[in-house]
């Protein structure tokens, strides 16, 4: 076999490696979300947008305490896997990692329950604490440790069973809150009931699956080697919080929680995005590190070249779709109290698929191990967040928040691409990056000038629309075959799966 074979071999394989760990864990995720997706038009019917809007402050301050808790710590476990591998090493430093997650959980918990109220009469007077921040704070403890399952996990590539645990969870979870806010008539209350016990049903099988890891002694070494790497990341993901959810405490202080409803709807219609955002973060950095470890630098360029370019296709076609059956989800199928929601949708699903984009160049500054710039960028993101939604988010427009988190993906995009230069060439191409860009803006602007039609002339009409400008955004890429090619892989790597 010549060498041009052999490299194409070689690159078929990493492919289908990276396509088949997308899929599993995009599995994991995808079908409880799709789930969801077809429930948020029945809980439109059963939770109004100001409880909407409560749940949604409630659930970002869980995730807030969540992350916070694991101290940047957990990630630590991916990046020193490959240095450790199996045996006492590895087990020290999960035993100590969880063992200082855990306790902080338990602090941080605690000092949410005793000072939480006053925080929220103080500053979000129009949010009530009890009963429902009471649950998110208990549900927080329970899911700040357990991510080290999935670090683990995801070091030793075992997405197959990462995707059927996060099946069997989402099915369970989606049950459960089904039950809850429909049969029980617990409304947003229930979504938060049904959560907690997903993640104390997520914990048990940490604990019990990993129980051999957690039977490592407990080291300072181990806990210095993880905060050396993990404390700098806390501002990265404490500004990523903000980028993220400061629109909806942001909406809930100045404005009502409807507000924050309306933006938390195009959220959840948007979620496919952040599914796939998740799956690609979690399966391609243990990829692109073994590339830049193990291939020459021209190799591992093309393979990274070849993901960028599938990374922007993605991202327009995602806001195509956002603008176009997004919108006609909420214009048909929501409560008509959610129709504000249908021009936000694109806008959340554009921030989301610039996170995707950040995601990609971000692994380059993760391998050399720089992660102080992950924290910097992230800062300059979430002032530019913050002072988008302080300008215009008064007006009780939750679309200002959502073009808010926009302009700081902009700004985190602009800045991991110029920090990840200098160490390794970028995997962009200038033409691709071009048509996704006008994609996003397409797909921003279709709601508003959507005509408004009644039975299936809507759906026909909205189906046209985006396929037009689908076929437009391929033949502007020049990409079609590669698009193709992408598809068979992406179909044998699930029959492989």
């Amino acid at each position: 076999m010549n060498s041009s074979a052999s490299a194409a071999v070689v690159e078929e394989s990493q492919g289908r490696r990276l396509l088949q760990a997308v899929f599993n864990y995009g599995v994991g995720g995808y079908l409880p979300q799709l789930i969801n997706f077809v429930l948020v038009p029945v809980y439109s019917h059963y939770i109004d947008p100001t409880q909407m809007g409560t749940l949604e402050v409630c659930l970002a301050t869980q995730l807030l305490v969540a992350l916070v808790s694991r101290l940047g710590m957990a990630g630590a476990v991916t990046r020193y896997y490959v240095d450790l591998g199996e045996g006492d090493g590895l087990r020290d430093l999960v035993t100590t990692v969880a063992a200082v997650i855990t306790a902080v959980a338990g602090a941080l918990v605690a000092i949410g329950l005793w000072a939480g109220p006053r925080i929220f009469e103080r500053f979000l007077p129009n949010v009530p604490f009890h009963p429902m921040m009471d649950i998110a704070l208990v549900g927080a403890f329970f899911q700040a440790a357990p991510d080290l399952q999935r670090r683990l996990l995801q070091a030793r590539e075992q997405s197959g069973f990462s995707a059927r645990l996060s099946v069997f969870m989402g099915f369970l979870g989606t049950l459960t809150s089904a039950l809850a806010v429909i049969g029980f008539g617990l409304g947003a209350t229930g979504v938060l009931w049904s959560g907690l016990l997903v993640s104390v049903a997520m914990a048990a099988v940490a604990v019990v699956r990993q129980r051999d890891d957690l039977r490592g002694r407990f080291k300072l070494d181990a806990l210095k080697r993880a905060l050396l790497y993990g404390l700098p990341l806390v501002p990265h993901h404490g500004a990523a919080w903000l980028q993220q959810f400061v629109g909806r405490w942001t909406l809930g202080a100045f404005c009502s929680p409807a507000a924050v409803g309306y933006l938390g709807l195009a959220t959840r219609v948007a979620s496919p995005l952040t599914v796939a955002t998740s799956a690609f973060g979690t399966a391609y950095a243990p990829i692109y590190f073994s590339w830049r470890a193990k291939l020459a630098a021209d190799d591992a360029r093309a393979h990274s070249m070849r993901v960028g370019l599938i990374i922007f296709w993605v991202a327009g076609v995602s806001v195509l779709g956002a603008g176009t059956f997004g919108s006609l989800v909420v214009r048909r199928w929501m409560a008509e109290s959610y129709y504000p929601a249908a021009p936000v949708v694109p806008v959340v699903a554009a921030a989301l698929a610039l996170h995707l984009i950040y995601t990609m160049l971000t692994n380059e500054i993760f391998y050399t191990g720089n992660t102080k710039w992950i924290s910097i960028i992230f800062v300059f993101s979430a002032l530019t967040n913050i002072v988008g939604i302080w300008l215009f988010a008064a007006r009780g427009e939750a679309l200002a928040a959502a073009g808010a988190q926009v302009a700081g993906g902009v700004v985190s995009c602009l800045l991991a691409g110029l920090m990840a230069k200098q160490t390794a060439p970028l995997p962009l191409e200038t033409r691709a990056l071009t048509v996704s860009v006008l994609s996003m803006v397409v797909g921003c602007v279709i709601p508003r000038w959507m005509p408004r039609l009644s039975g299936p002339a809507d759906v026909l009409f909205t189906t046209m629309v985006f396929v037009v400008s689908l076929a437009v955004m391929v033949m502007a890429t020049g990409r079609a075959r590669t698009m193709v090619s992408t598809l068979r892989e992406l179909k044998s790597a699930r029959q492989a799966a």
